[in-house]
């Protein structure tokens, strides 16, 4: 794997790359917008018009994985001239010295004095706050604005992280519970819980694996909700191009705290030494307070989700803080580090701690990059598998 990154210097809270744009929550809480093909532009010029890693990794990073690319790499030559270019790539970052202006900037005008998590979906902003959730409604046709000047508020409990997927939005409230916002946009023609609804008592963190998603309730406690997907109406909202959306939610009765409460103590563990659980479709990953690293199989059984005996995957010395999945890779990040996992190898894409990190494993184009938010800007990097070129004629 070869990691090659642009930086954008500013003073940012978090950041998102979203329908051709880096977009960013200031820490000013203004949100600004830039278009990849403004930086992509201003980064060849700095540093060479002709090397194609700007366009193929920051632009349109689907063509790398391609069959068209695949078939182009056949030739030896063409195959060792790209490996090259992104070898010759500036490290750690190309940095934007230009001073770029934002193509659009709206000031945030809530009563929210910190700003938790910020999130992308279905063309809205939403904003998770000390004072409650909030989401704006952008219009992205060529130069994105606001359909209404000032965030829309969607609940006052103060909201720690959010998540969406098939048409619903899922908040994560601490105390306060999980809260769904079911078939948001109206994409079904016979449900809409869009006013939300209180799914569990408590909530830290939720991710999503496939049509189930795992509510934490703590660093190792763990729920697992249900999804029931309809399609979408004719005349129906696709956000994301979503094709089924979300009409109904239910508990599941499996037990997977139990699951990995027996699973750890055979390997001489309580379940108050977990200091990090979370998810991806497949696996679910924990770490414990002492390093070492495992991994459980997520398998379904009766149509219910379920573990299988965890492996140890690694020791990691830091805290885990967050862990983001890609292409065929995942990120970590640490209290000291942002950490790149792939085909059982960890490279460092950062050497110190940060303030956020951001994958887009559902995005066409976008798939393979991570963006993530230093306290001098946001870096922006492509995660490159030469092994997808390097395929003998």
């Amino acid at each position: 794997m070869k990691v090659s990154s642009v930086f954008v210097p500013g003073s940012f809270e978090d950041a998102w790359i979203y329908m051709g744009h880096l977009v960013v929550l200031t820490q000013d809480l203004s949100i600004q917008f830039y278009p990849l093909e403004q930086i992509a532009s201003a980064i060849e010029t700095s540093y060479g018009e002709h090397n194609p890693v700007v366009r193929l990794m920051f632009l349109r990073n689907d063509w790398l994985s391609g069959e068209t690319m695949a078939y182009i790499a056949r030739n030896a030559v063409i195959q060792a001239e790209i490996i090259h270019a992104f070898d010759k790539f500036p490290q750690p970052f190309a940095v934007l010295d230009t001073d770029l202006r934002p193509i659009a900037e709206y000031g945030l005008h809530v009563s929210a004095s910190v700003f938790l998590d910020f999130f992308l979906y279905g063309g809205r902003c939403y904003f998770a706050t000390d004072a409650g959730i909030f989401h704006l409604d952008v219009d992205w046709h060529v130069v994105p604005s606001l359909t209404r000047g000032s965030p829309e508020k969607r609940s006052d409990a103060t909201c720690y992280t959010i998540s969406a997927k098939y048409g619903a939005l899922m908040a994560s409230c601490g105390s306060d519970g999980l809260y769904g916002y079911i078939d948001e946009f109206g994409s079904s023609s016979d449900f809409n819980l869009a006013n939300g609804r209180r799914l569990a008592e408590k909530s830290m963190k939720i991710a999503w694996a496939d049509t189930s998603f795992i509510n934490y309730t703590s660093n190792a406690t763990m729920d697992v909700l249900r999804a029931t997907l309809s399609s979408v109406s004719p005349a129906g909202r696709r956000p994301e191009s979503e094709k089924k959306v979300m009409t109904r939610i239910e508990q599941d009765d499996i037990d997977l705290t139990g699951i990995v409460t027996r699973d750890i103590a055979r390997r001489g563990f309580e379940l108050d030494e977990v200091q990090f659980a979370f998810n991806s479709n497949s696996n679910l990953f924990l770490r414990v307070y002492s390093g070492e690293v495992f991994v459980f199989t997520i398998e379904r059984v009766n149509n219910m989700l379920t573990l299988r005996r965890s492996r140890q995957m690694f020791a990691m010395p830091s805290r885990i803080l967050s862990m983001h999945f890609g292409a065929n890779w995942s990120v970590l990040e640490t209290t000291d580090s942002v950490l790149l996992f792939a085909d059982r190898d960890l490279t460092t894409i950062v050497e110190r701690g940060v303030l956020s990190v951001r994958t887009y494993p559902r995005s066409r184009r976008y798939r393979s990059l991570v963006s993530i938010v230093h306290e001098e800007g946001v870096q922006v990097a492509g995660v490159f598998d030469e092994s997808a070129i390097t395929v003998n004629p």
